[in-house]
């Protein structure tokens, strides 16, 4: 059985034809980032524009944190600090990474775990876990021959998107690093961050991956995916309660179906 049912491919509307590296979503809006200018941008669940927010420096990589009701998001030029920022994007910490690798050149993503109140942090060829004064809890190593493009912690899994012979794959793993499921994910679409979300609609609990990619590494779209741990014995932690705006939106035209090619492994 696939793990993934493809619900929306929604295309995103760019200023001055911007690529974006970057999503998060603080239950009410989501918030793109762009390595190429101070700003993120906050659309609605709709991904319709609401506007640009500037920036004191440019980030690519960026995260909501529920407990602290912040923002955790990295530079490109940096590969151990991060950067804390308030919800309205103004920087008030700077987290240096005690043991980073040293021969890393940038975060590709970062992603925040509630129910260890850490983050993760996902380099090309490692994933380190950390504590919010950047000690380092753990070392993950990523197989031979695979680059990470994208980490999610859904507690207590997590979930990688990663590049492997010219193919990109999704997997799931256990607070171990064992391997749950994989699948394949078509490549034209290159996944550059990866959301989780619950609501509950019409009484039943479901799960939805929100997915940035850009298609052939220039046009940028978020995919909607239908998620069905309770098909794999996957219980999660609920780390929000109640139902999300986004389950009730009504976005009309702009989502349109398709299909992907998701085999099982």
């Amino acid at each position: 059985m696939n793990i993934l049912s493809t619900c929306s491919l929604v295309p995103i509307r760019t200023p001055d034809c911007k690529t974006y590296s970057g999503m998060a979503f603080d239950n009410c809006f989501f918030y793109l980032t762009s390595p190429q200018g101070c700003f993120i941008n906050k659309f609605d669940t709709c991904f319709e524009m609401l506007g640009s927010i500037e920036t004191c420096r440019s980030y690519d990589c960026i995260c909501y944190d529920q407990t602290d009701q912040c923002f955790w998001a990295s530079n490109a030029a940096e590969f151990n600090k991060i950067f804390k920022l308030d919800c309205h994007f103004r920087e008030i910490a700077c987290l240096y990474i005690d043991d980073a690798p040293i021969d890393c050149t940038k975060i590709v993503s970062i992603s925040y775990d509630c129910m260890r109140n850490n983050l993760f942090i996902a380099y090309a060829d490692s994933i380190i876990e950390i504590s919010k004064n950047g000690c380092c809890i753990r070392l993950i190593e990523t197989p031979y021959k695979t680059r990470n493009r994208s980490i999610l912690i859904m507690p207590p899994y997590y979930v990688t998107v990663s590049t492997e012979r010219y193919q990109q794959f999704i997997g799931i793993y256990d607070c171990n690093g064992q391997l749950v499921k994989r699948c394949r994910f078509p490549r034209k679409y290159a996944i550059k961050s990866i959301l989780l979300y619950s609501c509950r609609e019409d009484q039943e609990l479901n799960y939805y991956f929100y997915m940035l990619a850009s298609k052939h590494h220039r046009y940028p779209y978020v995919i909607k995916c239908k998620f069905a741990p309770c098909s794999m014995n996957i219980i999660l932690y609920d780390c929000q309660s109640g139902c999300f705006q986004l389950c009730k939106d009504n976005c009309g035209d702009k989502q349109s179906s398709f299909e992907i090619d998701a085999n099982d492994l």
